[in-house]
């Protein structure tokens, strides 16, 4: 039946199964290494044809659940289907996954048409049909007129649409990426993004990719699996893991400059709830569903949704907060504006134009945010808490 699904799954014309995918789903899985428990038992589907991205910091086991996905790690405990097939015990060379790594891996003494045609020689694929296939997916790299290069030739994007190409040749049916754009300085990155999202587009392949970086996240994947400590904290698109963000970890790992965050609490005076923040006493907006006692709350509000100004007049709608200017960081267009409060018990940023900034070091001003844009987490939990 494998075999079966190899022939099926095998390279043609473009215009006839080029999209070709499959769904990869996770069915309690989790990965030890000795007493180790690199990932814990978790739950997940990939449709057919998404771009995932697995993101959180280093260490929290999204390159474990890529690695299971290519079979080079194997499942400790749980499910792992390709397909609606279990691969737990499927090698790797009968998976039909391509995965793209860090360092290229591409073979310095051939030429980038060797390098492409590697993974097919080494599956005695007929000379003509090699020759094809390589001339098809030079032509959708954009490396046709370089076929003849060597590694050392190439720039750096260049040697990762190498990398791309030759994972692309056997035509999988899932693509995998470990942190393929690390090694590229940034205006590098940038660019490798947009032809990644763009080939994605054309390809429609199921496509997994793991980075630390969340700006990589926020602009290529149509969803976010954000992890920590071998746990799934919140699967969802980047605009939602952004305006409505499940904790206080996935508040402050997503989103640049980080969430602020303060400690709060409401409050019941006189039928009236009241958030009280540093010295801030301000009524809630009415019709918000409460709960009768007093709640302690993390406050989390980003830098971008933060205005300072002295004038404005008098809003239940808007939080106002006393603070001091602490420094000021200039990042062209925009200024990132340090603020203490007057007790020094705690700081956050605040993002403005700098045309617009007339703030200056050691100035009081008052900060407002719009309640809209104020995040509620439960102090205890860390949890989101919806109103």
């Amino acid at each position: 039946m494998r075999a079966g699904r190899e022939n099926q799954h095998s390279f043609r014309p473009a215009h006839r199964d080029i999209h070709i995918m499959a769904k990869v789903e996770f069915k309690a899985v989790e990965k030890k290494y000795g007493n180790v428990q690199a990932v814990w038992p978790l739950d997940l589907t990939i449709e057919s044809g998404e771009f995932i991205v697995l993101l959180g910091p280093s260490g929290c086991g999204k390159t474990t659940l890529l690695r299971m996905i290519a079979g080079l790690e194997e499942v400790t405990a749980g499910d792992l289907l390709i397909d609606d097939i279990s691969v737990n015990d499927v090698p790797p060379k009968d998976r039909n996954v391509s995965m793209v790594f860090q360092n290229y891996a591409l073979y310095p003494h051939l030429s980038v048409a060797k390098n492409l045609a590697f993974p097919l020689k080494a599956r005695r694929i007929d000379k003509a049909e090699i020759e094809r296939r390589v001339s098809e997916i030079a032509e959708i790299i954009g490396l046709k007129e370089f076929l003849h290069r060597y590694p050392k030739q190439l720039s750096g994007g260049q040697r990762q649409r190498v990398a791309l190409g030759r994972a692309m040749i056997r035509n999988p049916i899932v693509f995998l990426f470990d942190e393929p754009l690390s090694n590229l300085d940034a205006s590098l990155r940038e660019e490798m993004r947009s032809e990644l999202i763009q080939l994605h587009a054309r390809l429609g392949k199921t496509t997994i990719y793991v980075t630390h970086d969340q700006i990589e996240a926020m602009t290529m994947a149509q969803k976010i699996v954000l992890m920590k400590n071998g746990h799934i904290e919140q699967v969802a698109t980047p605009r939602k893991i952004y305006e409505r963000s499940a904790n206080v970890f996935v508040g402050g790992f997503i989103g640049s400059p980080k969430m602020n965050f303060v400690s709060a609490r409401i409050e019941k005076v006189n039928d009236v709830h009241v958030l009280y923040v540093a010295d801030a006493a301000t009524p809630l907006p009415k019709g918000w569903k409460l709960p009768e006692k007093i709640l302690s709350v993390i406050l989390g509000f980003r830098p971008q949704e933060t205005r300072l100004q002295n004038d404005e007049p008098s809003d239940l709608h808007v939080l106002k907060i006393p603070m001091i200017v602490r420094s000021l960081q200039p990042l062209g267009h925009d200024v990132l504006i340090d603020l203490g409060s007057k007790d020094d018990t705690w700081t956050s940023v605040a993002q403005t134009s700098w045309k617009k900034n007339s703030v200056s070091v050691g100035s009081e001003v008052l900060v407002h945010i719009n309640f809209s844009e104020l995040h509620f987490f439960d102090a205890q939990s860390k949890k989101r808490i919806n109103f």
